[in-house]
């Protein structure tokens, strides 16, 4: 995982899917198509997509950008990614953050025991 955000403004919606494309690349260095990503929206039962590959890749450009947060859940299933960094804003553009908070359960304990702990005592159980 990589980290997308570069401390300047926060990543926009489709920067961020293109960056979660690239990190699913397959063998071949291709990575998933529009196409592909609606696909993988399917869910069991369902005979056709949760997203359309005309929405999908209208995301992927950028002329829909305000998703419902369905159409967010869906994506960020298909692309294994947690729903919080398909979000608007700089505090949800660190993947591996973001990452390690969802698959972490240690992760979240933690945070939750630092909660209220000045920055200073933060520093020095970290270090």
């Amino acid at each position: 995982m990589e980290d997308t955000s570069d401390g300047l403004e926060p990543s926009s919606l489709s920067a961020k899917l293109l960056a979660l494309l690239r990190l699913r690349r397959d063998p071949d260095g291709f990575t998933p198509s529009a196409r592909d990503v609606a696909q993988a929206t399917s869910t069991p039962g369902r005979r056709k997509p949760v997203l359309s590959h005309g929405q999908v890749n209208s995301l992927l450009n950028g002329t829909s950008s305000n998703p419902t947060s369905s159409t967010i859940a869906a994506l960020a299933g298909a692309l294994d990614a947690p729903a919080a960094f398909l979000l608007p804003g700089a505090e949800w553009d660190d993947l591996t953050a973001l990452t390690v908070y969802r698959e972490r359960p240690e992760a979240r304990e933690t945070l939750r025991l630092m909660q209220g702990l000045e920055v200073q005592d933060i520093l020095e159980i970290t270090t």
